[in-house]
């Protein structure tokens, strides 16, 4: 079973921006995304790349 996911973005090449932190998971310096072919996320398959955000002063 997927994750529970939100879209954030729709790249002009037509991959998808989705949340990605784990439900049990928060920390307030760090977050982590998933870069998806729309094909894939449907499929329950792996995202194209993984993008991690750090928070800063």
């Amino acid at each position: 079973m997927r994750r529970p996911a939100l879209l954030l973005a729709c790249t002009a090449s037509g991959q998808w921006l989705t949340t990605a932190n784990p439900r049990d998971s928060y920390d307030p310096q760090y977050s982590l995304y998933a870069l998806w072919d729309p094909a894939d996320f449907l499929a329950d398959g792996q995202p194209a790349a993984w993008v991690t955000m750090y928070a800063t002063e």
